[in-house]
């Protein structure tokens, strides 16, 4: 091979280099420049842990002397996710009527062998790499139809599906506090809205208002001193600096905050005592445990435990009597600071199908 023809190889070599490395690069910075994925906010919506059945199983209609297996899926569609750490699993179990149906239990692979079993499941909820939250089918149980006794043709039962779990409601906010009593800030930061609304925050309980109060609590009292010049009638001059003083006051106010919660979805909340599951046990009450904090302090709310009332609550809570001697606020001032609330409870979601049983020809 000629000197020229090796210069003239080397050449094309480093030009099919050069065009590879090019390439890589632009695939590179098209990578770096292009659309970022999309952020999800998965605090929206007034559904936790839904349950149904599939669906033709259970059947609309059974016939007697035979079986019906039961296939039921269970959705995490809230933000909050029944982990396994926590010990606090979502419970499944259905409720009938033991005079149309029973329990055939050759089947092992069942997970309710009878009717004070309990299935025991995990979920995540909803999440920027799972937007929907995660949901599972369950093969729940098979049910043998009981022969009719009696006269009846073709009676109706029903079969309830219920999905009982442990829960909680994230909600930030932020509000703002307002020491502006008198409207003395031409240009303020924000102002006090009163009255907050909100529609949902991914669980089916949620804080549906907030209202903000700046509650007067004392008044802060401080001395001025100021240097008075003294012109002198004769010489036209100033002389003798006399000073005075001038006493100044501003109201201090305290924010104090009312927050309502709402049952959003179609279940009932459940109670129980610290430390208990109810989805385990007798269930007493429908409270929501609350948490609530502005900024890093947590507030002091007039009851830890809220009752619902035709699935309505709310409760009262301000700054602790020791939070900057509790007067942290006067009337000078007005900012935005984030509040936050925590809610957990036990929540009961129920769902059933009615059954037409037939007699066999």
């Amino acid at each position: 091979m000629s000197q020229k023809s090796k210069f003239t190889l080397k050449i094309n070599t480093y030009k099919v280099l050069l065009i590879g490395l090019a390439l890589f690069f632009l695939f590179i910075l098209t990578g770096c420049t292009g659309s970022q994925p999309q952020i999800v906010n998965v605090y929206t919506g007034t559904e936790g842990i839904s349950a149904s059945f599939s669906t033709n199983n259970p059947p609309i209609e059974a016939y007697e002397d035979s079986d019906v297996i039961l296939y039921t899926e269970i959705w995490n569609k809230g933000a909050y996710s029944v982990e396994r750490k926590n010990q606090l699993p979502i419970v499944v179990y259905i409720g009938l009527d033991p005079w149309y149906f029973t329990f055939n239990k050759d089947h092992k692979d069942m997970m309710l062998q009878n009717i004070n079993d309990r299935a025991e499941i995990y979920l995540a909820g909803k999440s920027q790499t799972w937007p929907i939250g995660e949901k599972t089918m369950l093969p729940l149980a098979m049910l043998h139809v009981n022969k009719l006794d009696g006269k009846i043709e073709s009676p109706t039962t029903k079969i309830t599906l219920n999905a009982c779990y442990y829960y909680k409601t994230f909600f930030t906010q932020n509000v703002c506090v307002d020491g502006d009593v008198y409207n003395l800030e031409l240009n303020p930061i924000c102002k006090n809205l009163k009255t907050y609304t909100f529609s949902g925050q991914g669980a089916p309980v949620i804080i549906s208002q907030v209202d903000v109060d700046m509650v007067p609590v004392g008044i802060d009292s401080s001395t001025a001193v100021s240097s008075i010049p003294i012109l002198d009638q004769t010489t036209g001059k100033l002389s003798n600096i006399s000073h005075a003083s001038q006493q100044t006051a501003s109201v201090i106010v305290e924010p104090n905050f009312k927050i309502y919660f709402k049952n959003a979805d179609k279940g009932l909340i459940v109670a129980s005592m610290p430390g208990e599951n109810p989805c385990l046990g007798n269930r007493t009450g429908d409270a929501v445990r609350v948490i609530v904090k502005l900024g890093n302090t947590e507030l002091v709310c007039s009851k830890a435990n809220i009752r619902m009332y035709s699935n309505e609550g709310s409760v009262r809570c301000s700054l602790p009597a020791d939070f900057e001697n509790g007067l942290p606020f006067t009337s000078n001032r007005n900012y935005e600071m984030p509040l936050s609330v925590e809610a957990e409870y036990f929540y009961m979601t129920t769902t059933s199908k009615d059954v037409k049983i037939s007699r066999m020809a």
